[in-house]
């Protein structure tokens, strides 16, 4: 076989099998947003509360996170699928409140995450999207997006 008729189907299998970047990462947000235009209430779109009810199986309820201008922030109802560490579902909604930041993060370029830190929860969301409507990203609960 020549090289060049192995090569290209060689190439082809490995960059189907093994995505160097989740296409989604894509629309990071890169410029450091006005806290302005994070803070409000955020909560699931269409989508994400259908899975939350059939991949889930969790109770209805109202899930929101609250960031506050102060710094503080709440979360409610939040499916235990997100804290975890694994995404499965123990039907468990939990309730956080604690302090929220802007972080700088590092992907392959800088993005910017919202930083969330309790007594027991310390953990990062990417931002999606510039002005004027950013959205948040939460594992297994995306894409979150501010209340109008």
């Amino acid at each position: 076989m020549k090289p060049s008729a192995f090569l290209l189907p060689a190439t082809l299998l490995f960059l189907v099998g093994c995505p160097a970047v989740d296409t989604r990462e894509l629309n990071f947000t890169r410029k450091k947003p006005d806290r302005a235009d994070v803070v409000g209430v955020w909560t699931p779109n269409k989508e994400t509360l259908q899975a939350i009810r059939t991949r889930g199986h969790y109770p209805q309820a109202e899930h929101e996170i609250v960031l506050r201008a102060d710094g503080t922030f709440s979360i409610r109802n939040m499916p235990d699928w997100w804290t975890n560490g694994f995404g499965a579902s123990g039907r468990t909604l939990s309730t956080f409140d604690g302090r929220w930041e802007l972080k700088e993060g590092k992907d392959v370029w800088t993005i910017w995450e919202i930083s969330l830190q309790t007594t027991d929860l310390w953990t990062s969301v990417h931002l999606y999207r510039q002005k004027p409507h950013i959205h948040s990203s939460l594992a297994l609960v995306t894409p979150m997006m501010p209340r109008p």
